[in-house]
């Protein structure tokens, strides 16, 4: 291995690498915005310098079979810095991502005209340099979601390129802060490695559909070990994971989530379902929540089961999410439907003692454990209900 130190393009590569006697198998150019040609008289990191740097740069490596990676300046926003053309000069363009404080880097082909762009390899940072991660998926799920099943945390199977990588998703709901004279704070949203809009969204399907009221909750949602997350087939689990919340109710333990949420409460498949349930099986999972459009069978909504490997995979396939909660959740032998009913239980009315006119029971028969600020009755119109 040879360092050269210098910005004087036609310098290295006719006198110094010239010097080694023989052509170099990998040449490195750290970075092309700094890279300058004599003939050129536009000063370093211009436009017109980058382009003429990287076309001799490109010829060197057509006539000599070298390998010639250019490392390039990135903006604030994660492109290449310098002109669009520089990329069009390569053969393959690669992002190496990641964010502060995380110890993996995400490798991801942008452009690529020897083979597949939708290929992405995970690396985690070590003393002795960036290595391979073969089981990604250790990386962003924790164990006691798979042995015990966890409040407000649920497990998707999301693809990145080629692979599946299975993603866990949190998410708190607390009641919003009361101050006196019945002033209340604006509810909060915080969404992070997911959309926020997609989680307003999936907020508001939950609170049509199943009649659940969001509005006056603070609402944080997480993907663990800062993966983003942005395929519609994890709104299913990012739904389920604020209704366990919400309801202070577990996720079944060794439950993945499969599925895209309609706006009508209805719950579609995907692409690459066999390669998700794989994965799934791989980490030890043996329950599937899943679209009803993503199983071979469409005749009923009974659980099937079939053996990836020696693991033997419980498949609940569901047409909405209301099928889903029933399937996901662990209400102790209650249905969903009663739950939800608990939930949306109207305030009691009760005789005052005093002057035997009807007033408001303080209390509520729905449980502290469930839900403490239920639907007041005539908020909504019975013509408004669902089938959801």
């Amino acid at each position: 291995m040879y360092l050269l130190c210098g910005n004087q393009l036609d310098h290295i590569i006719q006198e110094q690498i010239a010097k080694l006697g023989a052509y170099p198998s990998l040449v490195v150019i750290d970075s092309i915005q700094t890279m300058q040609l004599e003939e050129c008289t536009n000063a370093v990191g211009t436009v017109t310098q980058i382009r003429e740097c990287t076309s001799r740069l490109v010829q060197y490596a057509k006539s000599t079979g070298t390998v010639v990676l250019l490392v390039g300046h990135v903006t604030k926003s994660g492109d290449v810095a310098g002109p669009r053309v520089l990329e069009h000069m390569v053969d393959t363009v690669l992002y190496v991502e990641g964010i502060e404080r995380a110890d993996f880097r995400l490798v991801r082909s942008m452009k690529n005209r020897f083979g597949s762009v939708s290929e992405v390899g995970v690396f985690t940072m070590t003393a002795q340099g960036l290595l391979d991660v073969s089981n990604p998926s250790e990386l962003f799920m924790s164990s006691q979601v798979l042995s015990d099943g966890l409040e407000g945390s649920a497990v998707t199977i999301i693809m990145e390129g080629t692979r599946p990588i299975l993603a866990e998703i949190q998410c708190l709901v607390s009641s919003k802060k009361q101050y006196g004279d019945g002033i209340t704070s604006a509810p909060r949203r915080t969404a992070d490695g997911f959309p926020f809009q997609r989680l307003l969204v999936i907020c508001a399907v939950i609170e049509k559909r199943l009649r659940l009221p969001l509005w006056n909750r603070d609402i944080f949602l997480n993907v663990v070990g800062g993966l983003k997350v942005f395929e519609p087939l994890s709104d299913l689990a990012v739904a389920i994971t604020l209704i366990s919340s919400l309801t202070n109710i577990p996720v079944k333990a060794s439950t993945a989530f499969i599925g895209e949420l309609g706006l009508g409460g209805e719950i579609r498949g995907g692409r690459n379902t066999e390669a998700r349930i794989a994965e799934a099986a791989k980490q030890g999972f043996t329950r599937i929540v899943l679209a009803k459009s993503s199983t071979q069978s469409h005749s009923n909504r009974e659980s099937t089961e079939r053996r990836y490997g020696t693991v033997t995979i419980q498949q609940f396939p569901c047409s909405t999410l209301r099928e889903a909660l029933s399937e996901g959740l662990e209400t102790g032998g209650r249905g969903i439907d009663s739950v939800i009913a608990s939930l949306n239980q109207p305030r009691r009315k009760r005789k005052s003692a005093n002057d035997g006119n009807e007033s408001e029971d303080v209390s509520y028969s729905n449980g502290d454990n469930l839900f403490d600020h239920p639907i007041v009755e005539g908020d909504f119109d019975d013509n408004d209900r669902s089938e959801y």
